[in-house]
Parts: structure tokens; sequence; C-alpha cells
């Protein structure tokens, strides 16, 4: 499978690399993109297979051999490239979620997407196999927790927000686009989400608690962060390696 990058900061850099290292199975970048093009042509430097760098990302939908095209950025880029890509004749790769709670914008990517197919990772959240599965019997609440250091936030110790997702996406487009995918699984409606800045964590902590008709289940992650991007985790990079593995494996395991 041949694909692109699109975002070359911490995480592009980590899926890139995993991807040099032949983790994500038989897959070939073929470009990468970053709006700051330095950044594109440092990683391209660094991996063996030296990825073409991209000036715009015209040439990567211009290019027949790229089959998915991984937005690794912003919401901004969803917004900016979905449609395009899309349109090209591509499958799509979201990150951002966020970015995906404005229904527009989604509804423009369904409509828009003909054949092709959108790819969502599981990012930094925990149990999406279960959540997926109780959804279909019915799901009566689903509460995200998120605690971050006070120190990465610059927020006073406390309860920051609890409310929906998409007014959680508002206040916090960098921090929340766990509460956004799980939203794409069972409604913005049933998601409740509360964001603390906490003094005693050191890594971003997320608690999911679900009750359906079928199961109750809690999980807690910690996440480890990246030291040039410490809003960003590495578990969110690996969930992407992860997709694109299974993406190419006949066996298939977990929903």
């Amino acid at each position: 499978m041949d694909v692109a990058i699109l975002g070359c900061g911490a995480i592009g850099t980590e899926v890139a690399r995993a991807i040099d290292r032949g983790e994500a199975g038989p897959v070939r970048l073929l470009w990468v993109f970053d709006k700051h093009r330095e950044r594109a042509e440092e990683l391209s430097r660094s991996l063996r297979s030296r990825p073409k760098v991209a000036g715009e990302i015209g040439e990567i939908l211009a290019d027949g051999e790229v089959e998915l095209v991984m937005e690794l950025a912003s919401q901004e880029a969803v917004r900016e490239y979905g449609e395009k890509v899309l349109a090209s004749g591509k499958d799509l790769l979201i990150l951002s979620t966020g970015a995906l709670a404005d229904p527009q914008l989604l509804h423009r990517l369904l409509e828009v997407k003909g054949e092709r197919r959108i790819y969502i990772p599981s990012g930094a959240i925990l149990a999406l196999d279960a959540l997926k599965a109780c959804q279909l019997a019915g799901i009566e609440e689903v509460e995200l927790t998120t605690r971050k250091p006070s120190s990465s936030l610059g927020e006073p110790a406390g309860l920051l927000f609890e409310g929906g997702v998409r007014e959680a996406v508002e206040k916090f487009p960098k921090s929340i686009n766990v509460a956004a995918t799980l939203a794409l699984v069972v409604g913005a409606e049933k998601v409740r989400v509360r964001i603390l800045s906490d003094p005693s964590v050191e890594r971003t902590v997320h608690e999911l608690r679900v009750r359906s008709k079928v199961s109750d289940f809690f999980c807690k992650v910690e996440s480890w962060p990246f030291e040039r991007n410490p809003l960003s985790s590495k578990i969110t990079a690996y969930s992407v390696v992860r997709l694109l593995r299974d993406l190419t494996e006949t066996l298939k395991v977990g929903t």
C-alpha cells in the first residue's frame, strides 16, 4: 500500500519512522507534506526511503500511485484538505477527529467520498472495540474524564470544563480528539466530557465509563507524551501504525 503523510510534527515523524522500519507492514511512504516545508525536508532526509517532499497538496493528489493520505496535522488540515483528498479518488485517514464534531464538515466528507474510505484510528483511547459492540445493543451513557498536567495546559488546577463534545472541542481543540472519536461511535448526545487541570499527574490521563444494555465498563489510560510536543501522546502515533498494519494483514483480530 502506498501512502502520503500530511503533517510532519511529532506524530507524523513517529509514524513515518515506523513505516521506514517496516513496523506498518508492506507500506510505502511516497510523499510527506507540511506547511513548514523545512520540517518535511528534514523528515525525508532522516528516512531510508527518502519520500518526496510536496510543495503543495496538489502534487500528492495528482500521484496515481498514492492510495491513502494520512492527516496527522491538525483540525485545520482536515477542513482544508479532507474533501480534496477524497474527491481525488484516494482514501483518507483522519487523526484530528475534533474537526468532525462539525456535522456539516462530516456530511460533506461522507457526501464526496464516493467509494473511497475514511479511516479513524483509535488514537489515545482504549476499549473502542467494546464500545462499538455495545453500540449495536444500545448505549445508555458514556463519560470521559481527561486529566492533563497543569504545567502542559498553563491553567490553574481544577475543573476546566464539563459538558458536551462540541463545546469541549471548541474550547480545547488541541486536547480533545478522544471525545470526538467517541462521539463518532455512539453519537455526540450520549457523551459527557470533563476536563481537569491536575498538578498531581505527569501525563495525560483518560478515564472512560460506559453503561450499555449488554455491558458496563471502565478503563483508564495514561499516555506517554512526546518530548517535542507534550500535548501529543506516543500511543496515538502507534494507533495509526497499527491501523496501517491491519489494512494489509489477512488475519484480523478484534473489531
